[in-house]
């Protein structure tokens, strides 16, 4: 139980962090006319990705441990 409360927290600490880097990507726009239009710019939401892949396979995998 204490690893899956360590995973949970990791997951959502890099939630967090990810937010935060995104609303700052948002804020950083020079025009807010542009807020709707982004033109010439797009936010990557897929950069955590590989992290979030692990986090969750050691979630399945620490799953499958307690229900065994």
């Amino acid at each position: 139980m204490e690893r899956q409360q360590k995973l949970a927290e990791a997951l959502e600490t890099l939630v967090q962090a990810r937010i935060k880097q995104q609303m700052a990507e948002f804020s950083a726009l020079s025009n807010p006319k542009l807020g709707r239009c982004f033109t010439g710019r797009a936010l990557d939401f897929r950069a955590d990705i590989n992290d979030f892949k692990g986090l969750l396979a050691e979630l399945e995998k620490a799953r499958r441990c307690q229900e065994s």
